[in-house]
């Protein structure tokens, strides 16, 4: 899951880095372009029961999605608005 994504929602696209460097019990993400605010949030991620978190400052979870190592997707978690990633 490590890398650059890009990251599809119904309020446009932007990239999303996921980082393999710990960041207390996470690991440390990053978002750049993103109009979507808590998706420009983001700060942290986490892989379990088969689906990876997204989480911004404060630790809230932004999103969460299911998939593969090319292609994911999910819901942003506020608002229920589909998203995707993808290489």
């Amino acid at each position: 899951m490590v890398g650059n994504w890009s990251v599809q929602t119904s309020g446009g696209s932007c990239r999303v880095q996921l980082s393999s460097s710990p960041a207390l019990d996470l690991y440390r993400a990053s978002a750049s372009g993103c109009s979507n605010q808590d998706l420009s949030k983001v700060n942290a991620w986490d892989y379990r029961d088969g689906e990876v978190y997204l989480y911004q400052t404060g630790g809230s979870v932004t999103a969460r999605l299911r998939g593969s190592s090319s292609s994911l997707s999910g819901v942003l978690a506020k608002s229920g608005a589909p998203l995707s990633l993808t290489r």
